[in-house]
């Protein structure tokens, strides 16, 4: 609709959706501008030259009764109002942003309240707060509209009749108001109020805009020792009601000289309800934990966005009972098992687990291997594990991925605590010996029927047709395997979402990963002999050979290995879930610290009669003569290399006695030698008759006595 010339112009489209038809409108307009009929006036658009617009009152009286169109007067009302709409939306799209100040006032404001100071009786502002959110809001909306009412395009005459259609400045003020109050702003609704309070507005800023009775509780006014009062009595270990709070309190306000006011009793329930006040309460009264139950700030997280970003690993009881021998003899019922489980953050999908009596690191270690195992031999990208002992020992110890504690005392912050509650109410609970859910849980579904039955300890069935201690723990596995198989709210079971969700980016853990983690150090070191090294568990031997490498089924023992280490002392780690894995030797040193020094893999056993033999005997037993020949051979080897190296060096053989003593004696042979040659010679010369004496002694003798000298002198 147009209005041209104080005429009204409808489009086609507008005339059809009223009723009339297009081929009335094609003949009537067409009869028009041939001169033919004095109806259907129209004219080309003057904003768009291809449409055509008709004159509504040049419509003919039967048409408008044939079609049922309304009158003129209740188009042109109709096209005031959309007109009036129009120039609303353009005023809305003129809105300015509210300014840096006024928001600036508005969130920094501060309601206050006068509290009298004990000691001197001076009355002192003390700030309780801010504006809420909806009165600030407010404000800000009112700020907005006032500085749009300022605009300098409302102040110019033609501008401000272009834009509102009114030519005074009050109508156009009167205009503006009304279009804010139909969007809700509450703005003065009379010209005079408004234009004083745009002056406050311009001359003081948002600050007037705020109600000065805001915040004001004059009838609950308080001193600051009378609320330090009645916290102090609040908080009491013996947890008083608020009527006696209030009892105890009148008690001292009654002496004048403590400067307490008398409040009323109702006055005491809302300080007490007050959000601060109560979480001083709380915590002091309650405790710390009933503190984070009720008040406690918490970050709000969500799911993973694929699987193995992160897997939650938790023991919880498994509630299942079985029959088992007492010492007697007796079955009786027992419901001693735990389950630890490793659960997939993304998916809810538990991937390993163990049902164990004793939760420790060696059950922890099990559950996690079961869990890798079924990831595709692969890390997650991060464990969060319960902070005990048993997940300790594993996780500080062994784990070689990325990994943190829960914190303590926050059950929220283990989802899979949640997973555990809703398997056992939907999945254990189908099993007659159930046992109920955990000793905390509180709703009646959660326990089992309390009442006396002929069975005993309130059993759903007798203690002869409950599972023995091996089946329940494979009646475990199985409810966990129906859980992760049960489709959920979005229609996919967890073990499809954890199979769609799965990633390429996880690390594959290598054989030195799954040694650090999954082996256990066996209690005393073994020496390992020429026949390989010899391990008994639970009485079963196993007897492991290091092995160089494995050809075409044929296993050939390291040769160098043999020479290096037979009758060494090795300490052990084993794979504890299967004893025919291969074996990891280490040597530790003086310090105490271990070293690995080689793989051992079950000894290869040999057929003894040709009856038994296979295609892999012959060349088994030609390997390992192949072995021993080699042993003997690289032994007299590295003789003959030792002999050499020490003849080339100028090295003399092994000495069986001293050389300095043999020097000696051999220097007192000969000069014993000389001194009898001198005798000889002055007996020559000199003849003189003497006795008889004893011969001299001859060379052999001499060799002797220094021979005697020599044993004697190297055995001291």
């Amino acid at each position: 609709m147009k209005l041209i010339n104080q005429t009204l112009f409808l489009e086609w489209s507008e005339l059809e959706a009223l009723g009339v038809s297009e081929n009335t409108i094609f003949i009537g307009t067409k009869r028009f501008r041939s001169g033919k009929g004095k109806g259907w006036e129209n004219i080309s658009d003057p904003s768009d030259k291809r449409k055509n617009l008709v004159a509504y009152a040049s419509i003919p009286a039967a048409t408008v009764k044939a079609c049922g169109l309304p009158t003129q007067a209740e188009m042109m009302a109709k096209y005031r109002a959309q007109a009036q709409q129009t120039g609303k939306m353009a005023i809305l799209r003129m809105l300015p942003a509210a300014t840096v100040e006024d928001l600036q006032v508005l969130n920094t404001f501060k309601v206050t309240r006068e509290v009298a100071n004990p000691a001197t009786g001076e009355l002192q502002g003390k700030a309780l707060g801010g504006l809420p959110e909806a009165k600030k809001q407010e404000y800000i909306a009112v700020s907005r509209w006032l500085n749009l009412i300022s605009l300098p395009c409302f102040q110019n005459k033609a501008e401000r009749e272009q834009l509102t259609g009114c030519k005074t400045w009050k109508d156009c003020l009167s205009f503006l108001v009304d279009c804010a109050r139909a969007e809700g702003v509450k703005l003065p609704a009379t010209v005079k109020q408004i234009e004083a309070k745009l002056q406050a507005y311009h001359e003081a800023g948002a600050i007037t805009l705020i109600h000065s009775s805001f915040g004001n509780r004059n009838a609950e006014k308080l001193f600051e020792i009378g609320e330090a009062y009645l916290i102090d009595l609040a908080s009491s270990k013996n947890k008083p009601s608020a009527r006696q709070v209030f009892a105890s309190y009148q008690k001292e306000a009654d002496k004048l000289e403590k400067g307490l006011e008398a409040i009323s009793y109702n006055t005491v329930k809302r300080r007490l309800n007050q959000p601060e006040t109560a979480q001083i309460v709380a915590l002091q009264r309650d405790g710390l934990q009933a503190h984070k139950a009720r008040f406690g700030y918490t970050l709000m997280t969500r799911r993973p966005s694929f699987s193995d970003a992160i897997w939650y690993i938790d023991g919880t009881k498994h509630n299942m009972y079985y029959q088992e021998a007492d010492r007697a003899g007796k079955m009786i019922a027992k419901a001693r098992l735990n389950m630890i489980a490793v659960m997939d953050g993304h998916s809810d999908c538990f991937l390993g687990w163990v049902f164990t009596e004793k939760e420790d690191s060696a059950a922890v270690s099990q559950a996690m291997r079961k869990a890798m195992e079924v990831a595709g031999r692969c890390f997650p990208h991060q464990v969060m594990w319960d902070n005990d002992g048993a997940n300790k020992g594993f996780f500080n110890h062994y784990y070689q991925g990325t990994h943190f504690p829960a914190m303590p005392n926050n059950g929220q912050s283990k989802l899979i605590e949640r997973t555990f509650g809703r398997f056992q109410d939907t999945i254990l609970r189908s099993f007659d010996s159930f046992t109920g859910m955990n000793i905390t849980a509180r709703g009646s579904r959660s326990r089992v029927n309390s009442a006396k039955t002929t069975y005993d300890r309130h059993l759903n069935v007798p203690v002869d047709q409950l599972p023995t201690r091996e089946q329940a723990i494979q009646l475990g596995e199985e409810a966990l395997l129906t859980w992760n198989n049960t489709p959920g709210k979005d229609g996919k079971t967890p073990w499809e979402r954890y199979k769609a969700g799965k990633s390429d980016v996880a690390r594959a853990y290598t054989k030195d990963d799954e040694l650090a983690m999954f082996y256990m150090w066996r209690e005393d070191s073994v020496v390992y002999g020429k026949q390989g090294i010899t391990l008994t568990t639970r009485t079963v031997k196993h007897t492991y050979e290091v092995y160089k490498e494995q050809v075409n089924g044929i296993w050939y023992a390291d040769t160098e290995f043999l020479l290096r280490y037979t009758n060494e002392r090795f300490w052990i780690k084993q794979d504890p879930t299967n004893l025919d894995a291969p074996v990891a030797l280490y040597i530790q040193d003086t310090k105490g610290d271990k070293r690995f020094i080689a793989w051992a893999n079950v000894k290869v056993a040999t057929a003894r009669a040709i009856a038994d033999y296979d295609a892999t005997t012959v060349p088994q037993v030609q390997a390992g003569l192949a072995t021993k020949k080699e042993q003997l051979r690289r032994l007299k080897e590295k003789a003959e290399e030792a002999k050499q190296i020490t003849q080339e060096a100028g090295f003399e053989g092994i000495s069986y006695y001293s050389k300095k003593a043999y020097n000696e004696g051999e220097a007192s042979m000969y000069e014993q030698m000389f001194n009898n040659s001198q005798e000889a010679e002055e007996e020559e010369l000199v003849p003189v008759v003497a006795a008889p004496s004893a011969p001299i002694q001859s060379i052999d003798s001499h060799y002797e006595r220094m021979m005697r000298l020599a044993d004697r002198n190297f055995n001291q």
